[in-house]
């Protein structure tokens, strides 16, 4: 149960849309650190007193990091690292924010900074820590966004709102963008999660370990001697299954997954995962 959580960067673009999340749709209490509150995230002598910590606080941006080296260093490297080890000694588990460019470390400083902060997260989990690494995409919304982030949509927002729309470039690039407050929900689901999740299915006499029949596709693998089984044919699908067979990939009625190749077939869904189920 989390009643406490310490929350890095409070103050910061998506520390405030997640404080103001946090406050509507729970009861638990939050402190802050922030620099412009005058607790730096060095100083977590009150760390006892929580259950959690979402560490967000760091000096944003590519350009920013560039430009301001020692800060960089300072505000992203050092303060993570120091959240982890005094979070580590105090057994409180850790949500990092790293961003997607941490995939590419190579590209930028702001880029080098956020993969080495997950090496160490790595590091730490290695010897009895708990860093939960959320890697995001560009995020945009909510409270704050127009005055604090100079991004592509803001800048579009406002073109719009002053009736100057100029787009520059081919259309070839392709960004990725994520809502704060889809950013909030799922900072806050994955603290209060204290567990793996699975279906609501009998477990007394189960072992640890076990398969289960039903396909997902959140992290997946398979052998290309599999795969080439593989075929998105609806009227095929549709012709090889019996009323049995429907029942069984139904979960003998506990669920409707076959609906999904039926919405395939009248063209209301474009999806190949269900094709993927039924192969198997």
């Amino acid at each position: 149960m989390i009643n406490n959580v310490l929350i890095t960067g409070s103050q910061g673009y998506i520390g405030t849309n997640l404080c103001d999340y946090i406050r509507k749709n729970s009861e638990v209490n939050i402190y802050h650190a922030d620099k412009s509150t005058g607790t730096p995230v060095e100083f977590l002598d009150y760390l006892q007193n929580v259950d959690f910590v979402v560490h967000l606080a760091a000096y944003p941006g590519v350009k920013n990091c560039n430009e301001n080296f020692d800060a960089a260093i300072v505000d992203n490297l050092c303060s993570a690292f120091t959240v982890f080890r005094t979070a580590q000694k105090a057994q409180v588990p850790v949500i990092f924010t790293s961003s997607q460019a941490a995939k590419e470390p190579f590209n930028n400083l702001y880029a080098s900074l956020k993969g080495a902060i997950e090496i160490e997260a790595r590091r730490c989990n290695s010897v009895g820590g708990d860093i939960r690494i959320i890697r995001l995409s560009n995020v945009y919304g909510g409270q704050g966004y127009m005055k604090r982030k100079f991004t592509v949509i803001r800048n579009f927002l406002k073109a719009q709102k002053d009736g100057d729309m100029v787009i520059n470039g081919d259309g070839s690039q392709i960004r990725d963008f994520i809502h704060v407050k889809d950013v909030s929900k799922a900072i806050f689901k994955y603290m209060m999660l204290d567990h793996g999740w699975n279906y609501p299915i009998e477990t007394d006499g189960s072992d640890d370990v076990f398969l289960w029949r039903v396909m997902n596709c959140w992290g997946w693998a398979t052998w290309a001697d599999r795969w080439c089984y593989y075929e998105k044919n609806s009227d095929k699908t549709l012709n090889e299954f019996s009323k049995d067979d429907i029942k069984s990939f139904n979960l003998d009625g506990a669920a409707d997954f076959f609906s999904q190749v039926l919405a395939n077939k009248k063209g209301e869904m474009n999806t190949w995962a269900i094709f993927w189920s039924a192969t198997i």
